[in-house]
C-alpha cells in the first residue's frame, strides 16, 4: 500500500476520521472477536472500531472458488481501471490467476494486480482471496511491490493473515444490507493497517467506458489507521465486480472507470501464472517472515481432477512419489537443469521446517537438523517439500520456474 490511492484501499483524513469513529460509536457496532482503537494502533489485541465477521477457516472450502454475485473471481478473469490520481493519469490492471495459495489455514485464490501512474509502474501486488461457505468473500493478505521512477525500492506494506497479529476481513458480504455499520476489510497492525467500509446504496445504475450496469452495490472504504488521505467509494456490478471507484474525500482522489474486460486463456493466462509465481518468489525474499510463513503458492487443480490424488503429483520427476512411505529420512531427487548453478529444496509440515541450497540435483535428509535457529525431528506425519533451480550467485536471487513439489509421509 503506497502513498497513492489504489483500487482496494483508501486512506482517512483527521476530520474524516473523527466524523466516522463517532458513527462507530452510535451506531453500536457488535465485535465478534478482541477488537482495537486507533488510539492503540499497533495492539492486535485492542478493540476495533470496526465489526469483525467471524473468521473459522473450517467455513472455507477445500478447493477455492469465488462466485459471489458483486465481486466474482474466476480464473482468468481480467478488468483494467483507467482515470486519475489528482490529476496524473493512473490505471489498475486486475487479474484472477489460476494459482492457489494457503494463507492461515485457508486455500484463497491468488490475484495480480499492477498500478501504473504515468505509464510508470508504481506497484505490482499478490492478494488472496477466498469465499466462506456463507458467500462472503474475504481478504487473507497482500504482497504488494512498490517502485519509485521505475526501480524496485521494497514491500513494506506486507501482511498476512495469522501473522504479526494480522486478521482476515471481509471484502464483500454475502449479505449487502444498506448501513452505517462499518465492517473490518483488513487489520495489520504492524504496518498501521485497519480497512474499514460500509454499504452507502444499491440497486444504482452505472455508465462506465465498458459499459452501463444496473443494480449497483456502493460501498465506502477507509484506512482508520492512516491520518492523511480520505474515503474511497466503490461502485460493484453484478457478476461483474467492480466498475467504478471514486473518491468522497478529498475531491481529487483517486477517480477509476472499468474500461475494459476479459478472459484471458492459453498463453496469455499463462504467462499471468508465471509473472504471479515470480513475485511469490520474491515474497520470500522481500515479504518478510509473515510471507515466510506461508506455503508457495500452486496451481489450482481443474475441478474434474480435484479430487484425485494423482493431480498433487510433481510437475517433473520427483523422488520419493507422492505420498510415498518412508521409515527412514528420504534422498529427496528431482530432475536436473543443466543451466542451474544451485537450487533451493524447501520441506514444510505446518510451515517451513527446512531449506538447503544443493548443487546436485539431489539431498539426503537427516533424522535431525536445525533451521531457523530452530531444532527440528523427522518425527512421524505427511511432508511437503519443493524445489527450485538458481542461476548464477546465490546473492543476485535469481530464481527459475518450480522444478516440481511431491510430498512423503513419515511412520515409526
Amino acid at each position: 500500500m503506497n502513498d497513492q490511492a489504489r483500487i482496494r484501499f483508501a486512506i482517512l483524513g483527521p476530520a474524516a476520521a473523527l466524523l466516522l469513529l463517532a458513527a462507530a460509536g452510535t451506531a453500536g457496532f457488535s465485535t465478534g472477536h478482541a477488537t482495537a482503537s486507533p488510539a492503540t494502533g499497533g495492539s492486535s489485541g485492542a478493540r476495533l472500531p470496526c465489526r469483525q465477521f467471524d473468521f473459522d477457516k473450517n467455513d472455507f472450502p477445500r478447493r477455492p472458488e469465488i462466485d459471489n454475485r458483486f465481486l466474482p473471481m474466476e480464473p482468468g478473469k481480467r478488468m483494467i481501471l483507467e482515470g486519475a490520481v489528482e490529476g496524473v493519469p493512473h490505471r489498475v490492471d486486475f487479474t484472477v490467476t489460476d494459482l492457489t495459495k494457503v494463507v492461515d489455514g485457508v486455500r484463497t485464490v491468488v490475484v495480480w494486480d499492477t498500478d501504473t501512474s504515468e505509464d510508470q509502474l508504481v506497484e505490482s501486488e499478490l492478494a488472496f482471496f477466498a469465499q466462506d461457505k456463507n458467500g462472503s468473500v474475504w481478504n487473507l493478505g497482500e504482497y504488494p511491490e512498490e517502485f519509485e521512477n521505475g526501480e524496485f525500492v521494497g514491500a513494506p506494506s506486507t501482511w498476512i493473515a495469522g501473522q504479526d497479529g494480522a486478521k482476515a476481513g471481509v471484502h464483500m458480504p454475502a449479505l449487502r444490507g444498506v448501513s452505517s455499520r462499518l465492517y473490518v476489510q483488513g487489520f495489520a497492525p504492524e504496518i498501521d493497517f485497519l480497512d474499514c467500509a460500509r454499504i452507502v446504496d444499491r440497486h444504482e445504475r452505472v455508465c462506465v467506458p465498458a459499459g452501463c450496469f444496473a443494480d449497483v452495490t456502493i460501498t465506502h472504504e477507509t484506512n482508520l489507521f492512516d491520518p492523511k488521505g480520505g474515503i474511497q467509494s466503490k461502485y460493484q456490478a453484478p457478476r461483474v465486480g467492480i466498475v467504478r471507484v471514486g473518491s468522497v474525500e478529498p475531491a481529487n482522489g483517486e477517480i477509476l472507470a472499468l474500461t475494459a474486460r476479459e478472459k484471458l486463456t492459453g498463453d496469455d493466462l499463462r504467462g499471468v501464472r508465471e509473472e504471479a509465481l515470480r513475485l511469490d518468489r520474491r515474497g520470500y525474499r522481500f515479504g518478510g517472515e509473515p510471507y515466510q510463513a506461508t506455503e508457495p503458492a500452486k496451481r489450482l487443480r481443474r475441478r474434474h481432477a480435484a479430487a484425485k490424488e494423482a493431480a498433487a503429483t510433481p510437475t517433473a520427476p520427483l523422488s520419493p512419489q507422492a505420498g510415498a512411505i518412508m521409515t527412514a529420512p528420504p534422498k529427496l531427487t528431482w530432475r536436473s537443469d543443466k543451466k542451474a548453478t544451485y537450487y533451493n529444496v524447501q520441506v514444510w509440515r505446518r510451515g517451513r521446517i527446512f531449506s538447503a541450497w544443493p548443487t546436485r540435483n539431489s539431498i539426503k535428509l537427516t533424522r535431525t537438523w536445525t533451521y531457523d535457529g530452530r531444532r527440528y525431528r523427522l518425527s512421524p506425519g505427511r511432508y511437503r517439500w519443493y524445489v527450485w533451480p538458481g542461476y548464477g550467485l546465490r546473492a543476485q536471487g535469481n530464481f527459475g520456474r518450480l522444478i516440481g513439489s511431491s510430498s512423503f509421509v513419515v511412520r515409526s
